[in-house]
């Protein structure tokens, strides 16, 4: 889910319902377009904010640390 703060309200929930899995941090494109999230199946996924939708899912990395770094 995707909260505003400020108000206390919900904006946006973002569910794959193909592979629900957990998610351990997010991180927003400069443009607030995209949000990439690491999982707890140890995959990242490329989102698109405004459809909702996950676009890619990336396999490969190990999620040992449950942190994300990227550079858009």
């Amino acid at each position: 889910q995707i909260w505003d703060t400020a108000i206390g309200q919900c904006l946006k929930t973002m569910i794959d319902g193909d592979n629900p899995a957990a998610v351990s941090h997010i991180k927003f494109s400069p443009n607030s377009k995209h949000i990439l999230a690491s999982t707890h199946d140890s995959t990242l996924r490329l989102w698109s904010y405004s459809y909702g939708k996950c676009l890619k899912t990336y396999t490969g990395h190990q999620n040992m640390s449950y942190c994300l770094f990227s550079a858009f």
